[in-house]
């Protein structure tokens, strides 16, 4: 990791987000996080955070629980796969919940 990341304490705060963190798939996600250094990239994260935040305080916690197996689902399909009838089902219960 750069020096200033550092001296930043950048890995802390890594650190810190990762144990917060829900299933191995999200700790991989944010610890492979490094700060953005464009100031155009900056903003349009800013904006997505906010838009995330404003989703969280009108919809609510999403349901951590159901989410957690959620990415072999988005891998398969994503690969143009087909879902099996157990894998439908988590989706079908995470829009549920989503509502």
């Amino acid at each position: 990791m750069n020096i200033h990341y550092h001296v930043l304490e950048f890995d802390t705060v890594l650190q810190k987000l990762c144990q917060h963190a829900h299933g191995s798939w999200a700790k991989e996600q944010l610890a492979s996080l490094s700060p953005i250094l464009d100031d155009l990239l900056c903003q349009r994260a800013l904006l997505d955070a906010t838009g995330a935040r404003r989703l969280l305080e009108r919809c609510g916690t999403p349901p951590i629980a159901v989410m957690e197996n959620i990415q072999d689902c988005l891998q398969r399909a994503e690969a143009g796969g087909v879902l099996q009838p157990a894998q439908l089902l988590l989706w079908r219960q995470m829009c549920c919940c989503s509502d």
